[in-house]
C-alpha cells in the first residue's frame, strides 16, 4: 500500500491501478514479494526469475529488491521494468541441461 502522496507508478503492460482503503474497511491480507518467493518450490522460483537470476539470489548476491527499476519518463510520469543483469554489473550464469534420457531398446 502506498501513501495518496506517491506518484502511481506503471510499467510495460501494466494492469495494475490504485485503489483507496476507506476508513473503517478491512484492509488486504498482503504476503510481501520477499516471503512469497522464499516460500516457493525451487520449480516456481526457476521459472518467476530464470536460471542466472536465481543463481545470483541463491548466491546471496541478489536481493529481490534490486530487480525492480524505476525509472522518471521524458514526460515527467515514474515507469518500473525490470533490472537486467548488465544493470547490475552481473554475468549471465550458464547452467549445464540435465543429459536427455535414451529410450530403452536404443543402442549408443
Amino acid at each position: 500500500m502506498f501513501p495518496l502522496a506517491d506518484p502511481f507508478a506503471t510499467h510495460l503492460g501494466c494492469r495494475c491501478l490504485p485503489v483507496p482503503v476507506l476508513p473503517h474497511t478491512a484492509l488486504p491480507v498482503v504476503i510481501a514479494g520477499n516471503a512469497w518467493f522464499t516460500s516457493q518450490d525451487a520449480a516456481t522460483q526457476l521459472q518467476v526469475l530464470g536460471p542466472s537470476k536465481l543463481a545470483h539470489f541463491q548466491a546471496g548476491a541478489l536481493p529481490l529488491d534490486a530487480l525492480i527499476m524505476e525509472e522518471v519518463l521524458p514526460d515527467g510520469r515514474r515507469a518500473r521494468r525490470e533490472t537486467t543483469l548488465r544493470d547490475l554489473g552481473l554475468d549471465r550464469v550458464v547452467t549445464p541441461r540435465p543429459a536427455e534420457p535414451t529410450p530403452q531398446g536404443a543402442s549408443s
